[in-house]
């Protein structure tokens, strides 16, 4: 029954991946290894508990679900045909968004790179929390990556259990840049920046409205800024940078510090 199980889990995974447009889609939205996830697909290597709560905890299942029988799991697993269902408008108004994802490339390919994402603190009011954002385009679209370091001891941001990644679309209207974020089980945030002038800027100030994931979940809206970063892989120097930090803290920087703070 366990090796059954084992089968069970390779078809699963498989029904789950093809949600994706391509392997090497469904690679990066996990944070796994292209090759590594081709060998769980295939059979010839099975994931870790960790890797495999990750993947259960990305499609809102359990570890236990990715071993049932495909019958059962069917019940449990996401619906990717769930639009056919939808209203029409509702329908309308997803396809409208990705549709303007991709007809705004070309304007968004001047903010593509690397930066530091700096915002105060919802739970934290006397912190100023840094992460690192990489702005991409895939597959026609706009596409952000968020690593934060959720640990006030920088000697943990090695350690996985303390980093969350988040994944957000991006979108151009008017003059302003959204980031729409869903990729988080508990939360939908979406924040707006106000661009400047291309390609010679270093900030982009803007504002994120989302819900806590602590406490009571209120929802709040703080102010959020985007510093621009020489381009190129991520680095563990630029991991160690990020984390909580007085919000006076000469280590975020005067000019970015004042800007963070400016009245709306």
């Amino acid at each position: 029954m366990k090796n059954q199980s084992i089968y069970y889990l390779r078809d699963n995974l498989r029904k789950l991946i093809e949600m994706h447009s391509s392997v090497s889609h469904a690679a990066s939205a996990l944070d796994i290894n292209r090759q590594q996830l081709n060998k769980y697909l295939v059979g010839t290597s099975t994931p870790s508990i960790r890797t495999l709560a990750t993947i259960a905890s990305y499609f809102n299942l359990t570890v236990d679900d990715m071993f049932l029988p495909p019958d059962k799991f069917a019940r449990r697993a996401p619906n990717p045909d769930i639009a056919e269902h939808l209203p029409d408008f509702t329908t309308e108004a997803l396809r409208a968004i990705v549709q303007r994802g991709t007809a705004v490339q070309d304007a968004l390919a001047g903010y593509c790179g690397n930066y530091f994402r700096i915002s105060s603190s919802p739970n934290l009011p006397y912190k100023i929390m840094r992460a690192y954002t990489r702005i991409y385009q895939e597959e026609g679209l706009t596409l952000a990556t968020t690593v934060e370091v959720h640990s006030a001891c920088q000697l943990h941001a090695r350690d996985g259990r303390f980093i969350r990644k988040l994944h957000s679309l991006v979108v151009s209207i008017g003059d302003r840049i959204y980031f729409l974020d869903a990729s988080q089980r508990m939360r939908l945030s979406a924040s707006i920046f106000y661009p400047e002038t291309i390609p010679k800027f270093e900030f982009l100030r803007g504002s994120e409205m989302s819900v806590s994931d602590t406490g009571l979940r209120k929802i709040y809206q703080i102010p959020v800024l985007l510093q621009k970063l020489a381009n190129g892989p991520l680095t563990k120097s630029q991991v160690k940078a990020c984390g909580f930090f007085d919000s006076d803290s000469p280590e975020i920087g005067d000019e970015a510090l004042r800007r963070l703070n400016l009245e709306w």
